[in-house]
């Protein structure tokens, strides 16, 4: 039994709602407090309801007004919440924040009892930042993506991140999901004890639709499928890039995205016949793409995690990503797919050496069912606990 009852602050549905939901299902939630929340299902994770009414409170009025963006959001939020969070909060309460708002909401409040625990929603922004030029510096040199016509809000904005940076010491302990996360809080020189809870899939494997096995000597293409949006920090411009050069040789790249930002760059491509669009498609689309391809990739440059990677070993379908992802964490529990050092020798193994993929495909496809059993809600759940448990016990 945990001795507080926790405020969990956050924007929009993180992760499924999965840590406040979990610390709700302990019995020790006192209110998710949140920007905007619907109690009717208009088919994304942001609308959904995420627990009974009275346990979370949300500033739908504010949220619509802040979409104005005459100023900064997630100060104008925050600046509400901490007015919240003071009303509501005693000596039996404890915070747990999100990263991106733990600046501004002590900014915003006199002082803490106790220090807040941040959840470290992305890698730290320091450390982003030289992933980010190196991502943009590498775009440079694309052969056949249009790089001048790249729009990348990411690396536009990272001066602005520096907003957002908060003080390791007005904190008692971090919890994030990965350790390329973790490494990026060491890199920009926290000291904090460090906490890993990975997140779990919101789907779950069926024995009935197993992602398809491989027989090398068929003349079958190898199947990779992409989920994800389309900025330079993901990598997929920089692997389009490189497979092109390197040439397909019976590979076909499915590519599912909502983004809209550089969609006629990714259009472009398209004269390939082996680079198929899927825009805007639903959850359920995009889950039968990743059940019927061998691979889903993530060739990113940075990545606080790769939710994506977990939903496809959910799904029995194995992982070809960079090691800047959480794929390292996954490969010390089961072989479920291969980590790369970066986009280029992904692209130069698909399509030049892809032996050792083809050779150990199936015994991946076994792994993932290992792992899944790893990365579920009841396993995210007991962490969590043991973590809190830890975190209270040295008060």
């Amino acid at each position: 039994m945990l001795k507080f009852k926790y405020l969990v602050v956050h924007s929009g549905a993180r992760d499924y709602y999965s840590l406040s939901k979990s610390i709700w299902k302990l019995g020790a939630l006192k209110k998710l407090i949140t920007d905007l929340t619907l109690s009717i299902d208009l088919g994304y994770n942001r609308t959904k309801q995420p627990l009974p009414r009275k346990f979370y409170k949300d500033f739908p009025f504010h949220y619509f007004f802040s979409l104005l963006r005459l100023f900064d959001i997630d100060q104008f939020l925050s600046k509400r919440y901490a007015k919240y969070i003071k009303r509501i909060s005693n000596e039996h309460t404890r915070l747990i924040i999100y990263s991106y708002y733990v600046k501004h909401i002590l900014l915003n409040m006199n002082s803490f009892k106790l220090k807040p625990i941040v959840f470290q929603v992305h890698p730290d922004g320091r450390y982003v930042k030289q992933r980010l030029l190196l991502a943009q510096s590498e775009s440079f040199t694309f052969k056949h993506v249009e790089a001048g016509k790249i729009i990348d809000n990411e690396v536009e904005t990272t001066p602005m991140e520096e907003s957002y940076y908060y003080d390791f010491n007005q904190v008692s302990a971090i919890i994030c999901s990965s350790s390329e996360t973790m490494k990026s809080l060491r890199y920009s020189g926290c000291q904090n004890q460090i906490f890993k809870l990975p997140y779990y899939s919101k789907y779950h494997f069926d024995i009935q639709k197993s992602s398809i096995d491989y027989n090398p000597i068929s003349s079958a293409p190898i199947r990779l499928v992409y989920v994800g949006n389309l900025s330079l920090r993901k990598g997929i411009f920089h692997f389009l890039d490189k497979l092109i050069c390197y040439g397909f040789n019976g590979v076909e790249v499915h590519i599912c995205t909502r983004d809209s930002l550089n969609l006629n760059v990714l259009k472009s491509l398209m004269r390939y016949k082996e680079i198929i669009l899927h825009y805007n498609k639903n959850d359920s689309f995009v889950k039968e793409q990743i059940i019927n391809s061998h691979f889903l990739i993530l060739p990113s440059f940075v990545e606080g995690f790769g939710l994506t990677l977990i939903e496809a070993i959910s799904l029995n379908t194995p992982i070809l990503a960079t090691e800047n992802t959480a794929i390292v964490d996954f490969l010390e529990i089961s072989e479920v797919g291969i980590s790369y050092k970066d986009y280029d020798s992904m692209a130069y193994s698909v399509s030049q050496d892809n032996t050792s993929i083809l050779k150990n495909y199936n015994n991946f496809k076994q792994n993932c069912k290992v792992l899944n059993n790893y990365y579920t809600e009841d396993k995210f759940q007991e962490k969590l606990k043991n973590i809190l448990t830890i975190i209270e016990s040295e008060i």
